[in-house]
């Protein structure tokens, strides 16, 4: 059984319809750049059309408070952007023993195009 991501995507008339992909593709358009855990219910009309969304994540900051303390911030404005109807969210930043991985992350995606061309 594969897993599937579920997406929220604008159609022509702008409003946001349920759509679903595969994980590995999701996790390509998404990135991997800061650890979450996401846990998420999402309520939809027949048609589609996206009408509610409950978001509980938690953001792994690591060691040191790069710009997880601002991730929140960007979250909840992107979300923002859409009319999802009720909206309901809890952000936590949680410090963990991990190194950080949002100051180091753009690095590697340079790094393995170059390995490929060599």
């Amino acid at each position: 059984m594969e897993t599937h991501a579920a997406l929220a995507v604008p159609d022509e008339d702008n409003c946001m319809v349920a759509t679903a992909c595969a994980l590995e593709n999701g996790v390509i358009m998404v990135g991997g750049r800061h650890p979450m855990k996401i846990t998420y219910n999402v309520g939809f009309k027949s048609s589609g059309k996206i009408t509610a969304l409950e978001l509980y994540i938690l953001v792994d900051e690591g060691m040191s408070s790069d710009i997880s303390p601002m991730m929140p911030h960007n979250i909840v404005n992107g979300l923002k952007k859409y009319d999802w109807g009720a909206l309901s969210f809890d952000i936590k930043v949680c410090k963990t023993n991990h190194s950080s991985k949002s100051a180091c992350g753009p690095l590697q995606r340079y790094k393995d195009p170059l390995l490929l061309r060599q």
